[in-house]
């Protein structure tokens, strides 16, 4: 019996119970950059007051890109974000599953510039699947013996896709 060829592409969008979404935004796909939060129908950045490790993991935790090993790390910047400074004097106590039940100042309401806005390095070694080119919604691949594929659809539905959007921190 031939083996058929598969060329299929499996396209998801994940979203938080609350709507409230993270990314790290750097030239790179690879668990490296600004921390930036979506809230009010924005994109706005994280000043770096407060922010330490135990809030990076809650972040990296909740972008499916904490595991064992490497700590996830807090640092200085990574660029310099536009347009909206949404949290300032984040205080997570490490039990959190996102970085919005951190305790935080209002949204908005902040004493920072751009030039705090908190950078995070997350475990790259850890991460086995991504959407690309989205944090949230994109083509699903998944990395397999030193490389990157991507995935059939055949057979792929609804509870194939709630499996891959929790393993990617999302509901």
């Amino acid at each position: 019996m031939a083996q058929r060829a598969c060329f299929c592409l499996v396209l998801l969008a994940c979203v938080n119970g609350d709507g409230q979404l993270v990314r790290l935004v750097s030239p790179l796909d690879n668990g490296v950059g600004r921390l930036e939060v979506y809230y009010d129908g924005q994109w706005g950045t994280v000043c770096d007051d407060d922010f330490d490790n135990a809030e990076a993991i809650i972040v990296c935790r909740q972008l499916g890109r904490y595991h064992s090993g490497f700590k996830p790390k807090a640092i200085p910047t990574f660029g310099y974000g536009t347009g909206k400074i949404w949290l300032d004097d984040v205080r997570c106590n490490g039990s959190e599953v996102m970085l919005s039940s951190c305790t935080h100042r209002p949204w908005g309401a902040h004493d920072c510039s751009h030039d705090e806005d908190v950078g995070i390095i997350c475990d790259e070694r850890s991460i086995s699947m991504k959407l690309t080119p989205g944090y949230s919604s994109g083509l699903l691949q998944v990395h397999h013996s030193g490389s990157w594929g991507t995935v059939c659809d055949d057979g792929f539905g609804q509870v194939e896709a709630s499996v891959v959007c929790r393993a990617l921190g999302y509901q």
